[in-house]
């Protein structure tokens, strides 16, 4: 175990990792949307290559980082997505900033989260006593609340000061800040033996085995897939109907995405007393339950099947410099949705 002033760098660095990685949340796509004019194909490729990594590498990072010391892993990751960061605010005052550009760097921000995630679960037990490691995990998970809470609308006033790439550079300074922090973390720790290694392929293997076979992880897996599915379809289409359709600045775009840690905070105060009077099961299903109806539309068809009249949109108004002219398919696709509440209706479809 390490020294006590380890954990304060660990929780420190954690702390300042997550604001800046909610501060990312918001920047990254309305750089692609206010800076690029980005529409939604072009959003969806953005958040998709950003989750490929987990896709892709989270299973094997796993068996990776246990043969690897953490530590380095840690800083190496933080290190790197500072750095990628660091290239956007750099290209946009360049004037060569493009959308290419941004997806290689949701891909290296995906790829280091991953690393940085699992290093960062296998590594607290090396710096904290077995006795104390619960309250350990908790100030850690009180530190991404408040994170996820102040992080988005930080962001969105960033983003509303600064234009959206060069908001970017908050969450750069964060990862490299973070990074030098973990650099000085003493604690010792030892890599699995080489006797105990086995093949990549086995391993993992064996890991998706376990889950397969167990039909309770079964179901959490599958249930935790199609949450980030959910997820994925969210983070496009927010930005496109919050601040392109509704003409939302940044700053209440980025409390609104506040707002969702607010509930984080509420679940986590009652799921002991919840789970303990309706059981772990049922909780589970009717948390997964609840967000549905909230991301529904607002408004029934009208009764005569057609659709309830909305207020225009408010005009877009491009970031200082920039042309007004907005793209022909972006402007296609943005239209019917602020036209209407209930697109799938006849009178909107058509």
């Amino acid at each position: 175990m390490g020294p006590r002033g380890d954990f304060w760098r660990f929780a420190w660095a954690n702390g300042i990792t997550q604001l800046g990685t909610q501060v990312t949340v918001v920047a990254l796509p309305l750089t692609a949307v206010l800076t690029l004019r980005a529409g939604a194909f072009q959003l969806g490729v953005l958040s998709a290559v950003q989750m490929a990594a987990f896709l892709v590498i989270g299973l094997p990072a796993g068996v990776w980082v246990d043969r690897w010391r953490r530590r380095p892993i840690l800083v190496g990751a933080d290190l790197v997505r500072g750095a990628a960061l660091l290239t956007v605010p750099v290209a946009a005052w360049l004037g060569v900033l493009t959308m290419p550009h941004l997806y290689a760097v949701a891909l290296v921000l995906g790829v280091g989260t991953v690393f940085f995630d699992v290093a960062q679960m296998s590594f607290l037990p090396a710096i904290v006593p077995k006795e104390r490691l619960e309250r350990a995990n908790g100030r850690l998970e009180v530190t991404r609340q408040v994170s996820v809470l102040a992080g988005p609308g930080l962001g969105g006033w960033l983003v509303t000061a600064f234009t959206a790439a060069f908001a970017l550079l908050a969450d750069a300074v964060a990862y490299l800040a973070s990074g030098l922090l973990l650099a000085g973390v003493r604690a010792g720790e030892r890599p699995a033996a080489p006797a105990g290694r086995g093949r990549l392929r086995a391993e993992a293997g064996e890991g998706i085995g376990f889950v397969l076979r167990d039909p309770v992880l079964r179901r959490v897996a599958v249930g935790g897939a199609l949450t980030r599915v959910a997820l994925g379809v969210c983070a496009v289409g927010y930005p496109l109907y919050l601040v392109v359709d509704l003409g939302v600045d940044a700053t209440r775009y980025g409390l609104l995405l506040s707002a969702s840690a607010v509930g984080a905070l509420a679940g986590a105060v009652l799921a002991a007393r919840v789970t303990a009077r309706h059981g772990i099961g049922p909780t589970l299903y009717g948390s997964a339950r609840s967000p549905p109806p909230c991301n529904c539309p607002p408004w029934p068809p009208a009764p005569d099947g057609g659709c309830w009249p909305s207020r225009p949109p408010r005009p877009w108004r491009p970031p200082p410099g920039r042309s007004s002219t907005w793209p022909s398919s972006a402007t296609a696709s943005a239209s019917p949705r602020s036209a209407c509440w209930a697109a799938s209706t006849p009178a909107c479809a058509s």
